[in-house]
């Protein structure tokens, strides 16, 4: 690819020096797999973060449906889910809250531009910032970053670890909520 860019700068040099040396343009390597992956993961974020706030409503007796305005309804239906549930709520809310400091609301609002924009706009794949130059190394192309400028790779890893935990964490107070309404039969055990 650089072998063609370098072929398609060079028949007009002269207009290709005065606009890169006048820009921030870049060139962007666009990798249609890793852009699918991307898309993938977020909306499947959302969609756990979803099933995960009616997860709470089957073990608690609730009517929340989504993880609607990045969790803020399901904090506002924690503080009203009543003195008996003092300590569950107390451990939800605080899930909720060091998961939306620390990566719900940015995934959701990721998510939110790609599902009303069709694309994540400032994500980057591969690419390479352009300078005056018309020949180009594999090592001055940059690496996928995200909108943050933060690489995709470390965001992946990061996004899938917390949603993990976050699930993990979550479902622990769920699923006991349900055995002390339901007993241990209704999961199987004796």
């Amino acid at each position: 690819m650089l072998a063609d860019l370098a072929a398609d700068l060079e028949t007009n040099v002269e207009q290709h020096r005065r606009v890169a040396g006048a820009s921030n343009l870049v060139c962007e390597f666009r990798d249609h797999v890793l852009v699918a992956h991307l898309e993938g993961l977020l909306i499947q974020t959302k969609c756990l973060l979803d099933s995960l706030s009616q997860f709470y409503s089957l073990a608690f007796g609730r009517s929340i449906k989504t993880f609607s305005d990045k969790g803020d309804n399901l904090l506002m239906d924690l503080r009203n889910l009543g003195a008996k549930y003092v300590r569950e709520a107390g451990e939800m809310t605080a899930i909720i809250r060091a998961a939306k400091t620390s990566w719900t609301d940015e995934a959701i609002e990721y998510r939110d531009e790609l599902v009303h924009f069709g694309q994540l706009r400032e994500f980057r794949c591969l690419y390479l910032p352009l300078t005056v130059a018309t020949r180009y190394r594999p090592e001055d192309v940059r690496d996928s970053i995200m909108p943050n400028g933060r690489p995709t790779e470390a965001y992946f890893d990061s996004l899938l670890r917390h949603a993990h935990d976050f699930a993990t964490a979550w479902l622990a107070i769920v699923f006991a909520q349900l055995r002390a309404r339901h007993g241990p039969e209704s999961d199987g055990r004796a």
